[in-house]
């Protein structure tokens, strides 16, 4: 179980884990920088110079921090994604030259990760890529997703690999969404529900928009991709957050000055449910 420390006046004190110099450490919650696996809690943030990560088996006393990613990191630490599954991690990152970053690990017990592949790096299909990225694991498969521009339109790229990881020609394009989208970039979620996966995608800038949704029904992409369904309210994607749970994900969607529930349900094309106002 996980306890807090309450005050005298009713107040949760807040352990600090540790300080950073980027201004967007723990910004989008599609980037899944926290997560628990082998007894222990984990949090993956940039220093301001490297990308590091802490663990704790009580979430008030944190370990020393310990470097993930040296390389290609930037400033505000706003490029990497975190997936968490089990036992097995795995971040990614993207540059602004059309390129991805990846690697998969084990989650020790004792605080410690063990790689499962180097860090592989792999050019994108567009080519320039965008600052939005994020990690996926479905099963045995990873997936990334980059942000990507071509012909003056934003893409959502999902790529996937199960087999040898480490080797950038094991990773395959499943999908090259077009967003038809000329000024605004574009993330994506991705859920594993009963009948497959699940995608969220939705616009990172200027303003609130639909989210779109579509699926496939084989963990590693290879099936038929169902045809997008949008959502009829406008909703902030990087400010939201979801969950699958059997064949649906339940996502919150924020609004301006209101958050929806928002029912996401597996189909050919899938279904979009926005009753719940919270």
């Amino acid at each position: 179980s996980l306890s807090w420390v309450v005050n005298s006046a009713g107040i949760i004190d807040p352990t600090t884990i540790g300080t950073t110099t980027g201004a967007s450490s723990l910004r989008y919650p599609y980037e899944s920088q926290t997560c628990f696996a082998s007894t222990r809690y984990w949090v993956f943030y940039p220093d301001g110079t490297n990308i590091v990560l802490r663990s704790s088996t009580d979430g008030t006393t944190w370990s020393s921090a310990t470097n993930v990613i040296t390389t290609h990191v930037n400033a505000d630490g706003q490029n990497f994604g975190i997936a968490c599954s089990g036992s097995t991690g795995m971040y990614a990152q993207t540059d602004t030259s059309g390129t991805f970053y990846a690697r998969a690990w084990t989650f020790n017990s004792d605080g410690t990760i063990s790689y499962s592949f180097t860090e592989v790096q792999v050019t994108t299909t567009n080519t320039a890529a965008g600052a939005q990225r994020a990690a996926f694991i479905s099963g045995s498969n990873f997936w990334v997703m980059a942000g990507t521009k071509a012909v003056g339109n934003y893409f959502v790229e999902l790529w996937q690999c199960s087999t040898t990881c480490g080797t950038a020609s094991n990773w395959t394009n499943r999908q090259n969404y077009d967003t038809g989208q000329s000024t605004n970039d574009y993330n994506a979620a991705m859920f594993t529900v009963t009948s497959g996966i699940e995608v969220l995608m939705g616009i990172m800038s200027g303003g609130a928009q639909a989210i779109i949704t579509l699926n496939n029904p084989s963990a590693d992409g290879s099936g038929t991709w169902s045809s997008t369904t949008s959502s009829s309210n406008s909703y902030l994607f990087n400010k939201g957050s979801g969950a699958a749970s059997g064949n649906s994900v339940y996502y919150c969607g924020v609004q301006a000055t209101t958050t929806t529930l928002v029912k996401v349900t597996y189909g050919t094309p899938p279904t979009i449910n926005e009753a719940t106002t919270i």
